[in-house]
């Protein structure tokens, strides 16, 4: 089953198989916002988480990424 998620909420809130659009990043983590833009991740992106444990796995594109 896929989700689509219809409101905001963070990476690591959604589960397995969400589908979801970057929409920002939360202002207090100067350094983890600097980390996901060098990933290449922008606002209007569109991701798909595959797994959350024991990371977050999440496809963008043709790239995989996995964040703990």
């Amino acid at each position: 089953m896929t989700a689509t998620l219809m409101e905001p909420a963070t990476l690591a809130s959604l589960a397995a198989g969400t589908r979801a659009v970057i929409v920002g990043f939360a202002p207090e983590d100067e350094e983890a916002i600097r980390k996901l833009l060098a990933l290449g991740l922008a606002p209007g992106d569109h991701l798909h988480v595959v797994a959350t444990y024991p990371a977050c796995l999440f496809e963008l594109g043709s790239a995989s990424y996995a964040l703990d």
